[in-house]
């Protein structure tokens, strides 16, 4: 028994979770499958010898509890990898605020400590027990990798390579990793021919017009460049927005797989077509950057990214933020002397790139080179002095300064060797960002945070142009570069985009933009859901913006019921406009105009009710809500607070037939506080639609109805959006909205009464007591009184009885309290209490 404890810790911690996550994260990971048969394996089993041997010395002398012990740590490893999985969001160095997930921390806490106080107090129990369960999973797990093994391509990680890259290696589906020898020859140029597509990430192009012209040395260092200021892009985030650019083909999302699509467009990648035309190609993609720096630690820097990410998922909430460190996380520091952060790390290409260029070959040469860019977390200002993250606006400018200047250098370096005239150079963004416009747009059907991000700089330098720096109103796209590049060397591919040489200003074009609403979207086969968009005009102009539709691959034709915020399953129903918000948070912001929800609204040709549950943080706010296109109401919120409102209509034929759009609209959308960088509008809880007269049933909870103490921390898994949200230990919540509703399974008895304890600050209250929509009581409270129960014992249908119901709690009356306290409160209910009498 103490070899499998052993061997069941180190094959998961060395092999096996890991080789997990070489699985899940496909080619955003250079170790493969293969590559754990290496030192991984052979370290799991040096250090399973190891301990085993030591483990069975001790249980010799009679010792069991470090058995026991180690068992307890072998179980908790498994339980905390592949269950207690938190969405952090995107690893891109943002800061993650750890405090937020503290109830996720106390379970974790929760559970590590009783299976050591297990193995400390009962260590014969914790070695049988834990013993076979950590057998079963060792089995699964160790078959599970024989057949990945046995299955597996024999993909290796980045090696340090003596010779130029082959043809197969720059035709890569692999659009931000490369092996070494891809990048070898980064700064090596052509005398006679230069083909060089430098890409700042996230640069928007009236933040790049804006910096240039208001900047003399940067105006000289352009000169010879166009830049497109109505430029479009094709996705509103990296991972799409790439192969777009150095194929000419936008995915389309018509059924076809994002791998599958990845793989086709592979062969066809700018860089692989001029190779095969005899040009000496050459990339630096955004993720092997470092490797660049240093291609002699590049296979550490491999397998420590997996080790990184596997001891951020494995290592509790309290222990995260130490190994997280700021997204520099701890093992791929350890492999070498590049800088930390992405952003410096820019900074260090840059100049390697420039002290190391040298004209050294008289073939044409093509080079795509993808620095971070102006991409938030912001941490360079506009001098490139490091500095503090910044997600503002002016964080986001300074940054886009400094690598602007940096790129200006670059140019100059050009200059110098004799190589500038022949070079085709693009200086672009694979997308704009989500600020907004610098001039903000009216408001439109189309939120500006999408406008801007459908907005990317593409600058062009033609071989032997020169003049002044100029900007062009042409209707450019970036799948232009495609054909711009490949009709200089006669090919005239059959794609998208046209020959900038060939674009007019006064052209009509109808660009596609397809807008997705997360990062990870883009990571599974297919978008959960996507918003089509054809550009006709310019794209900083509301009115050339028409909606050609959507699609889901998530059914957002379900029907629409109750929409919980904070569930998965409630986001395939949400269009533009809503915030992401980490899963489990309960609210989902409204931060641009306007915020749609789209399903099937319930049938039956009977009038509708919707209802919205929300927290508005403004005075004074407006909040429209339209039915596909026509408003339907508008609710004026004078006040900050929670508010419940509903409305009822009824439905066309025409709702009715097909996926119905609501979309809400607000009057006011700022920061919160001072210190705000977001700028919201409404955070809503839940949307119910249902049929007029019917209640309006809350999610229903399964948990017995017994004795419910406000004061328990779960107790929030009974109650709706309508009870206050107190600090833990409090031992009230307050009815802040009426009617409030819990939920749970009733007793098992032909009779049942139910006690409230409640606190009533108000003069001739009167509450009503309702069970799935039928009156139970009505309880007059003429005076405040600190204290009041009453009860009330009522027979409930047989098919209640030990079954899921919603009690509604209705109050007269719902006013300010307390001075110091804006909220307004109806009763502050300390306990109920279910009793079955027969």
């Amino acid at each position: 028994m103490p070899f499998v404890a052993a061997f069941a810790i180190a094959f998961h911690v060395v092999v096996l979770a890991p080789l997990f996550l070489i699985l899940s994260h496909g080619d955003r990971l250079e170790v493969g499958v293969l590559d754990m048969l290496g030192w991984p394996l052979l370290a799991a089993i040096g250090f399973a010898l190891v301990l085993g041997a030591a483990l069975k010395f001790l249980l010799s002398r009679g010792y069991q509890r470090p058995l026991a012990f180690t068992m307890a740590v072998g179980v908790y490893l498994y339980i905390q990898f592949y269950l207690f999985v938190w969405n952090f969001g995107v690893f891109d160095g943002r800061s993650i605020a750890f405090s937020s997930y503290a109830k996720n921390a106390a379970l974790e806490a929760a559970v590590l400590f009783v299976l050591l106080g297990i193995a400390v107090f009962r260590p014969a129990v914790a070695r049988q027990l834990f013993g076979r369960f950590l057998i079963v999973l060792l089995v699964a797990n160790v078959g599970f990798a024989a057949w990945q093994f046995s299955a597996g391509e024999g993909k290796r990680a980045p090696v340090q390579a003596a010779a130029t890259a082959a043809q197969s290696e720059i035709a890569s589906a692999n659009f931000f990793r490369d092996d070494v020898a891809v990048m070898r020859n980064a700064a090596k140029l052509s005398k006679n021919k230069n083909v060089i597509i430098l890409l700042l990430d996230t640069l928007q192009v009236d933040v790049f017009e804006q910096i240039v012209q208001g900047d003399a040395n940067l105006k000289r260092q352009f000169e010879g460049f166009t830049l497109f200021t109505n430029a479009t892009g094709h996705f509103p985030y990296t991972a799409m927005s790439i192969p777009s650019i150095l194929t000419g083909e936008p995915y389309k999302a018509d059924g076809e797989s994002i791998p599958t699509y990845q793989k086709r467009v592979g062969h066809t990648r700018v860089e692989a077509v001029l190779a095969r035309q005899g040009a000496e190609a050459s990339r630096i993609p955004l993720e092997s950057r470092q490797n660049y720096l240093s291609g002699d630690s590049a296979r550490c820097r491999s397998f420590a990214a997996v080790y990184d990410l596997y001891g951020f998922r494995q290592l509790p909430i309290a222990l995260k933020p130490f190994f997280y460190n700021g997204g520099q996380f701890r093992l791929s520091p350890l492999c070498g002397a590049v800088p930390a952060t992405n952003s410096q790390v820019d900074l260090a290409v840059f100049d390697k790139l420039i002290g190391e260029a040298a004209v050294s070959t008289d073939a044409p040469s093509v080079k795509y080179l993808h620095f971070w860019g102006a991409h938030p977390p912001s941490m360079l200002s506009a001098d490139c002095k490091v500095r503090n993250q910044g997600q503002a606006f002016t964080d986001f400018q300074g940054q886009a300064y400094c690598v602007l200047r940096k790129t200006g250098q670059y140019l100059d370096k050009l200059r110098e060797l004799g190589v500038f005239d022949n070079s085709m150079i693009f200086v672009i963004s694979d997308h704009g960002s989500r600020y907004g416009f610098l001039k903000a747009s009216p408001r439109t059907p189309v939120p500006g945070y999408v406008m801007s991000s459908a907005n990317p700089s593409l600058a062009f330098h033609d071989f032997g142009a020169r003049g002044e720096f100029r900007t062009s109103a042409a209707p450019a796209m970036l799948a232009d570069i495609y054909p711009t590049v490949l009709s200089s060397f006669g090919l005239k591919p059959d794609v998208l985009g046209m020959s900038l040489r060939d674009l007019k200003e006064d052209a009509k074009r109808e660009r596609p933009y397809l807008y997705y609403k997360g990062i990870a979207d883009a990571y599974g086969d297919f978008f959960p859901q996507v918003e089509r968009f054809v550009v006709t005009g310019n794209v900083r102009d509301p009115a050339a913006w028409a909606v050609t539709g959507s699609h889901s691959n998530s059914a957002n034709d379900a029907p629409l019921g109750r929409l919980v915020f904070g569930k998965p399953e409630t986001s395939r129903f949400l269009g533009l406009g809503w915030s992401a918000e980490a899963e489990g948070v309960p609210v989902s912001w409204i931060i641009a105009n306007p915020a749609s929800i789209t399903g099937r609204l319930p049938q039956g040709g009977r009038p509708v009710r919707m209802a919205m549950s929300f927290i508005n943080p403004h005075p004074g706010q407006v909040v429209r809500i339209s039915l596909n296109g026509r408003e339907l109401a508008r609710w004026d919120v004078p006040e900050v607070g929670q508010f419940n409102r509903n409305f009822v209509f009824t439905p066309t034929e025409e709702d009715l037939a097909g996926v119905a759009r609501v979309e809400v609209d607000v009057e006011k959308i700022a920061p919160v506080t001072q210190g705000d960088v977001r700028q919201v509008g409404i955070g809503v809880r839940f949307v119910d639609f249902g049929f007029d007269g019917e209640p309006m049933v809350a999610d229903i909870h399964s948990g017995p109805l017994e004795t419910l103490k406000m004061s328990d921390p779960k107790i929030r898994d009974y109650l709706d959006f309508a009870w206050s949200v107190e600090s833990g230990g409090v031992d009230t919540s307050w009815i802040v909205d009426a009617p409030a509703t819990l939920s749970g399974r009733l007793p098992k008895g032909r009779e049942v009464r139910m006690t409230m304890r409640f606190i009533n600050p108000h003069r001739n209250q009167a509450l009503r007591i309702m069970l799935n929509g039928r009156e139970l009581a009505k309880w007059d409270v003429a005076d405040e009184k600190n204290v009041i129960e009453r009860s009330v014992t009522f027979a409930p249908h047989e098919a209640e009885i030990g079954q899921p119901v919603t009690i509604e709690i209705d109050v007269d009356k719902i006013a300010q309290v307390f001075p110091n306290d804006s909220r307004k409160l109806g009763v502050g209910v300390r306990e109920i209490k279910f009793e079955a009498l027969n």
